[in-house]
């Protein structure tokens, strides 16, 4: 966690999601001294870090004070606020085929928690991450992107769990979905970042470099292939399946009863 803190400040805003996980597969009886220095320590471990690498405890608390502010900033107002769901808006742009699926896999996992073993804590952390990062007053994707593999494990998840309950957990099928999703996000990423030269991923931008803004010149549009894409997914995953398992199974053919007085010749 120190480490993660280094990298990222932003990293503190998953504090309550690794709580509320330790909380869900721990009673509070069973809390001790350990659980608490988990948290307590990587905060503090930084901030001695910080105050020894720069020589000042001042330091800290000015740049502290600069990061907050900035929330404040024009750019910042204009281009990062907006409702707390913001953010899911931005990956389901972004990676549409993993948000579907991650919505649907938190959506099972929760109908069925009772019956759930280690995927509720993935799902508890996700969406107790995603309340905290609604809550900032700055919502852009490169401070949000943290949850990015959290979302593919549950979407694979969802995939596995789905094919296994239909006797269908083929490679082919696996290696189908992360081929398509694969072409999807490579698309999407060179639509946005390459052809278009997007750079800080704020929703307008996204949206956009994929022509789904007002813009002056039409004709230079790209045409997205992803919806296609996916139609065929869904269409070879479920009905190629389902139409071999709904033909009739051929009963083997059964022999022709023998005449009693052969059987009796026989055994008599």
């Amino acid at each position: 966690m120190t480490m993660s803190f280094a990298i990222k400040e932003s990293f503190l805003y998953l504090i309550p999601a690794f709580a509320a996980v330790l909380l869900l597969n721990r009673s509070p009886r069973e809390l001790r001294l350990r659980h608490v220095a988990l948290f307590a320590l990587p905060p503090f471990l930084y901030f001695a870090g910080f105050c020894l690498l720069a020589r000042s405890v001042g330091s800290f608390f000015h740049i502290g004070n600069l990061v907050t502010s900035a929330m404040k900033a024009t750019y910042v107002v204009q281009y990062q606020s907006g409702p707390p769901h913001r953010l899911l808006l931005d990956f389901f742009i972004t990676t549409p085929l993993v948000s579907i699926l991650a919505a649907a896999a938190i959506v099972f996992i929760v109908l069925t928690a009772s019956k759930r073993g280690s995927e509720r804590s993935i799902a508890l952390f996700v969406i107790v991450a995603v309340a905290v990062f609604a809550l900032v007053p700055s919502k852009n994707l490169r401070f949000h992107v943290m949850l990015d593999p959290l979302f593919r494990l549950l979407a694979a998840w969802v995939i596995a769990s789905t094919a296994v309950a239909a006797n269908e957990c083929k490679a082919w099928t696996l290696a189908a979905v992360a081929a398509a999703n694969a072409a999807i996000e490579i698309e999407i990423f060179d639509t946005i970042f390459i052809k278009h030269g997007g750079y800080d991923p704020v929703t307008q931008t996204l949206l956009q470099a994929l022509g789904a803004l007002p813009r002056e010149n039409t004709a230079a549009d790209h045409t997205m292939l992803f919806p296609f894409i996916c139609a065929a997914l869904v269409a070879l995953w479920w009905m190629w399946p389902r139409g071999r398992a709904d033909q009739p199974v051929k009963a083997a053919p059964a022999k022709p009863a023998r005449p009693a007085r052969v059987l009796r010749a026989r055994h008599g």
